[in-house]
């Protein structure tokens, strides 16, 4: 039987990336079900959606003719809809992945019933992080984007230089913030935190840790990014079938339809299963700042050394 793998314990950046497919690996087959029964219908559908959409926006541009405007109007209102249900998905994939983590961590069971039963729980918290952050950043960035446009309208080419170097310098505070939001997730629900409660654990673990969780983002954006181009290789290759008869002027045959739908969902499912990686990963390195911090695995395992000392002894004395 595979030991159970330690969480609360401080980890450089490449032992955080061997521990997390080392989790994955040991615990594929129940994670996977978990993402695919749970988050997996919202994928699925979104994918063959964009898939078919794409589609009939690029036969619209390549047939030439008048457009259809309520037709184009109608894959709108799809477009919006489909966009939704991605959403819905991306934040309930996220919850499945964070829920089974937390399972796993205080020894429960991790079958798709009971992180289902968590997902839901979980949900409204998780849903006011998303918005919460989205929120934050939005205003960051309108605050960055006003002020550029009163020091570009200052004057002339010192307009235009002062805007430059503000540009410069806004980018340092944009991604800060950025960065940090990447370990909100895992501080609300792990901790069991509110948004704003959140956030102020958040920058208080990233302090002086800021330039470390950059870089293990980015490793991981980097594996994402080369693992993803696997499964966008035949939504490419059927895309260019489709392009390629239409430039020709042959119709497009329903089969190459199928198959650029079927490509897409499969990019799209593909990209959600590699993501998991980036989130294990983040999670292993949250509690990795929490330990460097607060030391409650230490605290723990003495504890836990005290009452194996305190057992022994009661067995003596008996």
């Amino acid at each position: 039987m595979q030991q159970k793998i330690n969480f609360r314990q401080s980890r450089d950046l490449g032992d955080i990336i061997s521990i997390t497919f080392l989790f994955l690996t040991a615990n594929l087959k129940p994670l996977l079900m978990a993402i695919l029964f749970i988050s997996g219908p919202f994928i699925l559908l979104g994918g063959i959606g964009f898939g078919l959409y794409y589609s009939f926006i690029m036969s619209s541009a390549m047939g030439g003719g008048v457009p259809d405007l309520l037709l184009f109007q109608n894959m709108g209102l799809q477009f919006i809809l489909l966009y939704l249900i991605l959403t819905a998905g991306s934040l309930v994939f996220f919850i499945t992945i964070y829920e089974f983590m937390y399972l796993y961590i205080n020894n429960m069971d991790t079958s798709v019933g009971e992180v289902w039963k968590g997902v839901k729980k979980r949900f409204p918290l998780a849903l006011k992080v998303i918005f919460g952050s989205i929120f934050l950043m939005g205003l960051t960035f309108a605050i960055i984007g006003g002020l550029l446009f009163q020091l570009f309208f200052a004057g002339g080419s010192l307009g235009f230089f002062l805007s430059f170097i503000t540009i410069v310098l806004s980018i340092a505070p944009f991604f800060y913030i950025a960065v940090t939001l990447s370990l909100l997730m895992s501080v609300c629900l792990f901790e069991q935190k509110g948004f704003f409660a959140g956030l102020k654990r958040s920058f208080s673990l990233i302090a002086g840790k800021w330039w470390r969780t950059f870089g293990l983002i980015f490793v991981f954006t980097l594996i994402y990014s080369g693992a993803s181009f696997v499964f966008a290789v035949p939504m490419y290759a059927a895309l260019g079938i489709e392009m390629f008869s239409q430039i020709n002027g042959n119709e497009v045959s329903p089969l190459i339809k199928i198959a650029t739908a079927a490509s897409s969902a499969l990019l799209l499912v593909g990209s959600y299963l590699v993501s998991s990686i980036l989130l294990i990963g983040i999670n292993f390195h949250y509690f990795s700042l929490a330990e460097e911090k607060d030391a409650t695995g230490l605290l723990e395992r003495i504890d836990s050394f005290g009452s194996i000392s305190s057992e022994s002894k009661n067995v003596e004395e008996y």
